[in-house]
């Protein structure tokens, strides 16, 4: 408004002819989107410095403590707890109370309480996403911190009630994160069940999944998984 007031004005006084005054009003219309873009860099800002925060909050949270020098291959699998506590900084409440129990290898353990009485907690400790802050915890008779972290979660395997599949074949998504042959992915899906769904697929282990195992039941997903 103000550039077509000035324009107008100038004009009039006969200080613009009209090739002029059209080629002002032409610049002043192709300026428009630029300025439209202006405006929305403040939400890009935005945006990008809440992604920041996010990442640079990751990036400075203490680094695993990984001091464990025994090497182990392959657990035999006994896990044993012995007088467990577990307290959560933020909390002044402690989450699990001296727990002490024994999973002995080739038996199934079932940890079983009311929603919040720390069941997944417990199981975090195994895989040492979380420290007891009493108490201690053996695999095979060894404390967990005694060994290295790689080597601890090679032998633990997790799955959650929501689970995630890449939008891949099913061999590739039971293989993921290992160079396994084709004898190995079919004994780990005969271990986990899911050989049976398999086989009957047009493409059995070649058979893609669909994003996020859409093209599998829920059952399906989970043994997949």
């Amino acid at each position: 408004a103000v550039i077509v007031w000035v324009s107008t004005r100038e004009a009039l006084a006969g200080k613009l002819n009209a090739g002029q005054f059209m080629g002002l009003m032409t610049s002043m219309m192709a300026i428009i989107p630029s300025l439209r873009r202006l405006t929305s860099v403040q939400t890009s800002i935005s945006r990008g410095v809440a992604a920041a925060e996010r990442l640079f909050g990751i990036l400075d949270l203490p680094v695993e403590r990984d001091e464990g020098i025994k090497k182990i291959g392959r657990a035999r699998g006994e896990l044993a707890f012995e007088h467990v506590m577990l307290r959560y900084r933020e909390d002044t409440g402690i989450a699990l109370d001296d727990i002490s129990f024994v999973a002995k290898p080739g038996t199934v353990t079932a940890i079983v309480g009311r929603s919040g009485s720390g069941k997944t907690s417990l199981i975090r400790l195994v895989p040492r996403f979380y420290e007891p802050n009493g108490g201690r915890i053996t695999l095979d008779g060894v404390p967990l911190e005694d060994y290295p972290l790689a080597d601890l979660r090679r032998q633990v395997a997790m799955v959650g009630q929501k689970v995630m599949l890449f939008d891949d074949s099913v061999g590739a998504n039971i293989a993921y994160g290992m160079d396994a042959s084709e004898d190995q992915i079919r004994a780990a899906a005969e271990a986990a069940n899911a050989w049976e769904f398999i086989e009957r697929m047009p493409q059995q282990l070649q058979t893609p999944v669909g994003e996020n195992g859409a093209l599998l039941s829920g059952g399906q997903r989970q043994r997949l998984a």
